[in-house]
């Protein structure tokens, strides 16, 4: 079987459980491993194409998060396309936000720019700081979580 070869910008489709698929846009990763995406809100009855998300903004994200991309390689999520003028600036690398289970305290972490496996930094942040929660999140869960968080 050969492996499917993603880049930031690309746009794929997760089969979700229950039936229908949900549309993310990769946003960072250096091209295996894993990546960070936007996952939007649609439940989409088939595969949606680049028509039916194109215009969708990083404020439209349903869950931000990084992902493994095992679903990606071996062709389960298809990329249905490359978002048209790409640019890394309009969809930004979060901070993302870490809470010990032991202390209760909150972080924020940063990762790098260029390798979403590497953080680079991390703070100390005041109980109500809001961002996207800090986790890997492999494939399988992936799709078990946005096709509990979608509509349609």
């Amino acid at each position: 079987m050969s492996r499917v070869a993603w880049s930031e910008g690309d746009w794929i489709a997760l089969p979700l459980p229950g039936g229908g698929y949900a549309a993310a846009l990769i946003a960072r990763g250096k091209g295996s491993g894993l990546f960070v995406a936007y996952f939007m809100p649609d439940r989409y009855p088939m595969a949606p194409d680049l028509s039916d998300v194109h215009e969708r903004t990083p404020g439209d994200a349903l869950l931000i998060a990084r992902v493994g991309d095992g679903h990606v390689r071996n062709g389960t999520w298809p990329i249905v396309g490359r978002q048209p003028g790409w640019s890394r600036d309009a969809w930004p690398l979060p901070r993302f936000i870490r809470e010990d289970s032991l202390t209760g305290r909150r972080y924020e972490v940063e990762y790098a720019d260029t390798d979403p496996s590497r953080a680079v930094a991390e703070r100390p942040v005041d109980p109500s700081t809001e961002g996207p929660a800090d986790a890997l999140l492999g494939s399988t869960l992936a799709e078990w979580l946005i096709g509990r968080l979608t509509s349609g």
